[in-house]
């Protein structure tokens, strides 16, 4: 058997919906994916598997709350968490969907 061993990094501790309106936590890959695609106020981008969601409303905070970012998850109870991090996060241009990306191309 294979061991794995890891190191923590730093310590958070949980934030028990603290701050909840003002920010949103992910992980490393979550950040950097908006920042590579560097979305412009205005523009129109389409998250084709959106849940949970983080991806979708710092793309959408990165616009400044202009332009559309439509997401797209096959299932409507996540599809309602998204719905409701991006009014927590009073980010206006997010529209959700519930669909099968696979199935649109």
């Amino acid at each position: 058997a294979t061991r794995c061993n890891t190191l923590q990094v730093f310590r958070a501790p949980p934030l028990n919906g603290i701050l909840s309106t003002k920010m949103y936590v992910q992980n490393l890959p979550s950040m950097v994916v908006p920042h590579v695609l560097n979305p412009q106020p205005g523009e129109r981008v389409l998250d084709m598997c959106a849940s949970p969601g983080g991806k979708t409303t710092h793309v959408a905070a990165l616009m400044k709350g202009t332009g559309k970012v439509v997401s797209l998850d096959r299932t409507e109870s996540k599809v309602a968490i998204i719905r409701r991090l991006a009014l927590d996060l009073e980010l206006p241009n997010i529209e959700c969907f519930k669909a099968d990306s696979t199935q649109l191309v």
